[in-house]
């Protein structure tokens, strides 16, 4: 009995670990994304539900990925709302065009062969706990290459100004 109350008590620990994790790691995105575009209108440490939400209609994503890689999403489909803080509520958009936007991010992040996700994986209905990770784990490696292209950039800079 007190093996299986143990391995209970391991059990428990080692989700609640699990679940600090992804919470900071949607922390972490987060504070990044609203680096590139501004405040996303959700808390700082935003539940998965609230995470998903927000990036939903894809805007955020496509806005992110051109202030990385200018061009990079040729087409955003805008909402036609006034600029609010960003929102479910105040982005509301046909879902074909969250698909379309959600898409042409996707195929941007292909193309610097980062770790993608599913359009489905923004979908409020089929979300389930942990669901919200391959989405973070895109936009960190989103965030982290950003940081190499800059590295890179200051790097060629520091090249350039040697005697």
């Amino acid at each position: 009995m007190e093996d299986s109350a143990r391995t209970g008590l391991h059990d428990f620990t080692r989700a609640s670990r699990k679940a600090e994790e992804a919470a900071w790691r949607r922390f972490q995105a987060v504070e990044w994304l609203e680096t590139l575009v501004g405040p996303l209108g959700i808390p700082k440490q935003p539940s998965e539900r609230e995470f998903i939400s927000c990036l939903r209609n894809g805007l955020i994503l496509c806005n992110a990925m051109n202030k990385i890689q200018p061009g990079a999403v040729p087409k955003v489909v805008e909402s036609q709302m006034p600029l609010q803080p960003l929102s479910r509520e105040s982005q509301a958009l046909p879902a074909y065009q969250y698909f379309e936007n959600v898409r042409n991010f996707l195929v941007a992040v292909e193309e610097l062969k980062l770790p993608a996700f599913e359009a489905s994986d923004l979908e409020r209905d089929a979300l389930e706990a942990g669901s919200a990770a391959k989405v973070v784990d895109c936009i960190l490696a989103l965030k982290s290459y950003e940081w190499k292209q800059m590295s890179n950039g200051i790097a060629l800079i520091n090249m350039l100004n040697l005697p």
